[in-house]
């Protein structure tokens, strides 16, 4: 498979994760800022904000659109041919 039809094949893939699961990917990214902390014995209290979790999802929804878009004109050319 060619390099940037994997890279856009991974993209749409990846935002599907996040669109679909930001709560649990903004989770997970705030334990991982914790790590170090004071917080650091009780990771299962770290909590993501609401916000957090908008921008993943937005993110997420973002990157699929574009993956979709660049990959679909990957394989079938530009509208103008």
């Amino acid at each position: 498979m060619d390099g940037p039809l994997l890279a856009l094949v991974l993209l749409t893939l990846v935002g599907g994760v996040v669109a679909l699961r930001p709560y649990e990917v903004a989770r997970l990214k705030e334990q991982i800022d914790a790590e170090g902390s004071t917080r650091e014995n009780d990771l299962a209290s770290v909590e993501p904000t609401a916000r957090n979790v908008f921008v993943f999802r937005v993110a997420g929804i973002a990157a699929v659109v574009v993956g979709l878009t660049f990959l679909l004109w990957v394989l079938f050319g530009s509208p103008g041919r």
